[in-house]
């Protein structure tokens, strides 16, 4: 029996139809085909559901409204019916946020390849294997590369408030970057390298600090961000919490370590050292060990600034923000008649993919372009407070 190739998903989702965008928009969101790798700013930079309008020129912003809430004072004194002293509202800070464009590696299908295959598809009578192949040898690392860069720019934003991106070999340079109050840049009184440092409270006296002295509310929910390479590497190997753990973990679970110069990840996990420093320390907020990590041609690469962790309020700590896909309206008006092509979106409208079929001399092409239009943006910059841990307070 021979099987009709051109009636097939593979074939259909590059076709300019609404079939053929249903059958690409299904495949894109398939969780049982594609996972969410590398998503730092998920939980941390939602994705906002509104689009953004560009200018004339393509490009888009948005501002970024924040309040500083007025002091508390004891009341006045007053005469009888006196009546009180006009209050101040708090001082009003916004900055502008541009949304960057970004496009991942191409992907493009000759006609041998595709004749190779429709032969392929005889032999078996379904096309389950390609689109399994397609999704995970196309759509799986092109989707990760935006991913990683969304999630880049989260980790900029939470340890330096600005983003500045670096990423490929395209338009690098600042984003944008959010006015942190000056005195939300600290120090600790020793750098958490030192062996001697009491990290656990030099963390208490900082927030005490914010919270009593500087904001004026303590039951302000805040949350400190430890980045994990720092935890492996500084606060496990620091002699005061090898102690703690010690008395505190180890030994209430029978398992005694001899070693002095670091806890055994393999017995503490971050999690269970959140837990603990919660249940010990009550005036600290929780910790909240963070995992980051991209690959940059082939290079593996941070967003979040070595040394630094932060004390910001509990919860997200702003939104990544899109505009509509610029290819899409140009095709649907201009769009050459040569050439058919259907958009899909997929990762809460963040990337758009673009299947085109095309004419390569003699013969037909198929490609694929993967972009994005969105940038994650802070708005609790002036409660996040950013500790250098490597440098000292003079």
């Amino acid at each position: 029996m021979k099987f009709d190739f051109s009636d097939t998903r593979y074939v259909r989702m590059f076709e300019e139809s609404l079939e053929g965008r249903q059958i690409l928009t299904y495949i894109l969101n398939k969780p049982e085909l594609l996972r969410s790798n590398y998503t730092f700013w998920k939980p941390i930079f939602p994705a906002d559901n509104s689009v953004l309008p560009t200018d004339k020129t393509g490009r888009a912003a948005v501002r970024i409204d924040a309040r500083k809430p007025e002091m508390p004072t004891m009341p006045d004194w007053r005469a009888p019916l006196g009546t009180g002293r006009l209050g101040e509202e708090g001082e009003a800070v916004s900055f502008n946020a541009g949304i960057i464009d970004l496009i991942a590696l191409g992907w493009q299908e000759q006609a041998k390849e595709r004749e190779y295959k429709e032969k392929i598809f005889q032999d078996f009578g379904s096309d389950a294997p390609l689109l399994l192949g397609y999704a995970t040898d196309v759509v799986q690392p092109r989707m990760d590369s935006i991913n990683m860069a969304i999630s880049n720019m989260a980790a900029q934003a939470l340890s330096t408030g600005q983003v500045v991106y670096t990423g490929g070999k395209g338009n690098h340079g600042p984003v944008y970057k959010a006015p942190v109050p000056a005195e939300n840049f600290v120090n600790p009184t020793k750098v958490f390298t030192d062996p001697d440092c009491d990290i656990f409270a030099e963390m208490v006296a900082i927030e005490k600090y914010f919270k009593e002295d500087v904001w004026g509310f303590e039951s302000y929910a805040g949350v400190w961000d430890v980045p994990y390479d720092m935890f492996m590497n500084v606060f496990l190997k620091n002699s005061k919490i090898i102690e703690f753990m010690k008395i505190n973990w180890l030994a209430d679970r029978g398992q005694l370590i001899s070693q002095t110069s670091a806890v055994p990840s393999t017995i503490v996990t971050p999690e269970s050292f959140a837990s603990l420093a919660a249940s010990r320390y009550p005036e600290l907020s929780p910790i909240n060990i963070i995992k980051e990590s991209q690959f940059d041609e082939g290079t593996k690469v941070h967003g979040w600034k070595p040394g630094v962790i932060t004390f910001r309020p509990r919860g997200i700590a702003g939104k990544t923000y899109r505009t509509e896909n610029l290819d899409k309206y140009m095709s649907e008006k201009y769009g050459n008649s040569i050439l058919t092509q259907v958009f899909a979106s997929t990762m809460d409208g963040l990337m758009t993919v673009c299947h085109t079929t095309g004419v390569n001399g003699k013969y037909k092409y198929w490609s694929a372009d993967f972009m994005s239009s969105a940038t994650p943006i802070i708005d609790v910059f002036l409660y996040q407070v950013i500790v250098d841990t490597t440098k000292a307070k003079a």
